[in-house]
């Protein structure tokens, strides 16, 4: 019923609240939009991810997570860095800078590296090629400023024409005033929950992506990752 009424609300506001109703449609409206498209690319950079995975494994995909701590021999190794190369080299992969930035450490003839893949594969990262991190982690907050400008204006409102003259035009100001109070009230609702909506989408959509991350981190350093003493070995025996 509260929905009803507050749809109906938004469809014909009643006199003087005009103002509160634009106000709640623009947060809306923004809401909409911010949680559709962080929506978008954030699934997206997910089914890069395991796609990339999918391609790059073969095979060893489907025999499951016990192959990570084994040691792989050099065959093998290169034919993993040859599939995620060719996975990671795809034409238009946003990912490929991190791909070519990782490899570029890798010692040549061992094929291998001595630097961990969460450096460059963490969701952080990974979501830093795609969008702007920081303007869609202060989004939330954003919220929170609208509707807190949306209780000033109603306020400033309410009381810019308030007037003391004589009873009707104390009658005429309170009502004004509380019109205002409504603007006031109704956008700092609607901009806390829109936060929260959005805080919650944010934090789903990431840990989803964070979870393809782990898994190809750990793919990758099971593969490639070479420990310190085993470089010093491996430089040793050159």
């Amino acid at each position: 019923m509260i929905v009803l009424e507050v749809l109906k609300w938004l469809v014909e506001p009643g006199p003087g609240e005009g103002l509160t109703r634009n106000f709640i449609l623009a947060i809306a409206l923004y809401l909409l939009l911010s949680s559709l498209w962080f929506f978008w690319k954030t699934d997206s950079l997910r089914q890069r991810v395991e796609r990339l995975l999918r391609n790059a494994e073969g095979e060893e995909g489907a025999r499951g997570k016990g192959d990570l701590d084994r040691e792989y021999t050099p065959p093998e190794i290169d034919e993993f860095l040859d599939r995620f190369a060719t996975a990671f080299e795809t034409a238009g992969n946003p990912l490929t800078p991190l791909w070519r930035e990782y490899t570029a450490t890798f010692l040549r003839e061992a094929r291998k590296t001595t630097h961990d893949a969460r450096n460059y594969f963490d969701v952080t990262r990974l979501l830093s090629v795609s969008m702007d991190l920081r303007y869609w982690f202060a989004l939330p907050g954003l919220f929170v400023g609208v509707g807190v400008l949306g209780t000033f204006v109603g306020l400033t409102w309410g009381l810019s024409d308030f007037q003391v003259g004589n009873d009707v035009m104390i009658r005429e100001s309170i009502g004004n005033l509380l019109r205002g109070m409504k603007t006031a009230f109704g956008t700092s609702i609607a901009g806390m929950l829109s936060s929260i909506l959005f805080s919650l989408l944010e934090k789903t959509m990431v840990r989803r992506v964070e979870r393809r991350s782990q898994a190809l981190v750990e793919r990758l350093n099971a593969t490639f990752l070479l420990t310190e003493e085993a470089a010093a070995a491996w430089q040793e025996e050159r």
